[in-house]
C-alpha cells in the first residue's frame, strides 16, 4: 500500500494508472446496470408471486433466504422496486442508469405521481446529505425512521417518531404505573410492561399456558385436594426470538404427511401426490389448480361445546367452497370454532406461536405474525380436530398449501 503519490509515480506508469481508473468506471457501470436489472427482476417476482411459488412468505424473506441480501439491502431494493412500478419516469431513470438505487431509496418516501419529476431532479443534481435535507423538510417523519440498535449486549436504543396524542397516552399510562408501585417509572420500563400487559392477554401461547395449567391444577386438586401443582416456567420465556424453531413431527415435511396420511385412510390421490413430490412447501407445477378442501382455522373463542352444534355448519360450508386464485390475498376459510380450545392450546404451545414450515433451504419460517392453525389432513377427508393433525402456519405459507 503506497502512501506517497511520488512513490506510485516511480513504480507504476501513467498508462497504467489511467487503466486502473477505467476499469473502475466501468464497475461502477455493470454495478448500475446489474442493479436496474435486479429491480426489474424483484418486480416480476412480486408480481406474479415467484417468492410464494418458491415457498417463501414474502418478497423480504425471499431477498433475504434466497437471494442472500443483507436486509437492509433488501428493504432498499424492495422498496424501490415498488415505487419504481408505480411511477413511469422512476423506473426510467433507473434503468438508463442516471438514478443510483441509493439515492431513489431517500426520495420513495415523498414522491409521487405529480412530484416525480422534481425528485428525481433533485436526486441527480444533489448530494447525499442535501437531498436527505430536502427529505426532511417535506417529510419530517422520513428523516428520522423506525430503528433499534444495540447498545450492549442486551440493550437496545429504540428511535421511532410518535405523535403528541400517543406520547401523551404513553405518559398517561405512566403515571398509572407509577401510582401503583408507589415510585417514579423510567419511560423504558413503562413500555416493557404495556407490552407485558398486552401479551399477558392477548398471545395465544400464554393463553394456552394458562389454561392448561388451571386444568392441570384442578386435576390435581380433585385427586389431591391438599396438594398444590407447581408451574414450571412458561415456555415463551424460555424460547427466544433468535432460538431455532424445532417445528412438530406433523410438520417436517408436508408432501410426505400427505403420502402417508392418505395411505393409511385409503385415499392416496397419486396425481395430487406426484405434483408435490418430496420437496416440503414447494408448489405444484400447475399451481393455477386450487384445491377445493382449503381450510383456516383461527380458534379465538373455542368451546369444547360448541364443537357438536358448529360440525353441521362445517359441513355445510365445506360444500359451498370455491378455489382460490394462486394469487388471492384470501383463503377459502370455515367456521373457526371448529377446533376445541383445548386442543388449540395444546398446539400453540407446542409450536410457540410460530410457522412450522420449511422455507427452501430447509431452515424453518419462524413468522410469529397472522398465524393460523392448518389440518394436515382435511376434515373432508377424514382429518380430525386433534393436536397431531394440526400445525402452525403463518397465513402465506396457509394459502400456498392450499393452492
Amino acid at each position: 500500500m503506497f502512501t506517497r503519490l511520488q512513490e506510485v509515480r516511480r513504480s507504476q506508469d501513467e498508462k497504467t494508472l489511467r487503466a486502473i481508473h477505467s476499469r473502475t468506471c466501468a464497475a461502477v457501470e455493470r454495478l448500475k446496470a446489474c442493479e436496474a436489472d435486479l429491480i426489474r427482476c424483484l418486480q416480476e417476482v412480486d408480481q406474479f408471486l415467484v417468492h410464494r411459488f418458491i415457498g417463501y412468505n414474502s418478497l423480504f424473506q425471499y431477498a433475504v433466504h434466497a437471494l442472500k441480501l443483507s436486509e437492509a439491502q433488501s428493504y432498499a431494493y424492495i422498496t424501490v422496486a415498488r415505487k419504481a412500478q408505480e411511477l413511469p419516469q422512476l423506473q426510467e431513470a433507473l434503468v438508463s442508469g442516471e438514478l443510483t438505487v441509493s439515492k431513489a431509496v431517500r426520495i420513495t418516501s415523498v414522491i409521487n405521481e405529480q412530484t416525480q419529476a422534481k425528485w428525481i431532479g433533485l436526486a441527480l443534481e444533489l448530494p447525499k446529505r442535501d437531498l436527505e435535507r430536502e427529505v426532511a423538510r417535506e417529510n419530517p417523519r422520513a428523516a428520522r425512521p423506525e430503528q433499534a440498535r444495540f447498545l450492549d449486549a442486551h440493550t437496545l436504543q429504540l428511535q421511532t417518531p410518535i405523535s403528541e396524542v400517543g406520547y401523551k397516552k404513553l405518559e398517561r399510562a405512566r403515571e398509572l404505573m407509577a401510582s401503583g408501585d408507589g415510585e417514579w417509572l423510567s419511560l423504558e420500563t413503562a413500555i416493557e410492561q404495556l407490552a407485558e400487559f398486552y401479551l399477558e392477554r392477548k398471545d395465544p401461547v400464554r393463553k394456552a399456558e394458562r389454561a392448561i395449567m388451571w386444568a392441570s391444577r384442578t386435576l390435581e386438586g380433585q385427586r389431591n385436594p391438599s396438594s398444590r401443582l407447581k408451574p414450571s416456567a412458561p415456555l415463551h420465556q424460555m424460547a427466544t426470538p433468535n432460538e431455532k424453531v424445532q417445528p412438530s413431527q406433523t410438520a417436517q415435511s408436508f408432501a410426505p404427511e400427505r403420502t402417508s396420511m392418505e395411505a393409511a385412510a385409503g385415499k392416496t390421490d397419486e396425481p395430487m401426490l406426484q405434483e408435490w413430490g418430496a420437496t416440503p412447501n414447494a408448489l405444484p407445477a400447475n399451481s393455477a389448480r386450487a384445491m377445493p378442501h382449503a381450510e383456516t382455522a383461527n380458534p379465538a373463542a373455542a368451546d369444547d361445546s360448541s364443537v357438536a352444534s358448529n360440525s353441521a355448519q362445517a359441513r355445510s360450508e365445506e360444500q359451498n367452497l370455491k378455489p382460490v386464485s394462486p394469487v388471492s390475498s384470501e383463503v377459502v376459510s370455515i367456521s373457526s370454532a371448529a377446533i376445541p380450545a383445548a386442543v388449540a392450546h395444546q398446539v400453540h404451545l407446542r409450536d410457540l406461536g410460530r410457522c412450522q414450515a420449511r422455507l427452501p433451504d430447509g431452515s424453518p419460517c419462524g413468522t410469529s405474525l397472522w398465524e393460523e392453525l392448518h389440518h394436515l389432513r382435511p376434515r373432508s377427508r377424514g382429518g380430525q380436530n386433534v393436536a397431531d393433525n394440526l400445525t402452525t402456519l403463518c397465513r402465506a405459507h396457509h394459502q400456498a398449501w392450499h393452492v
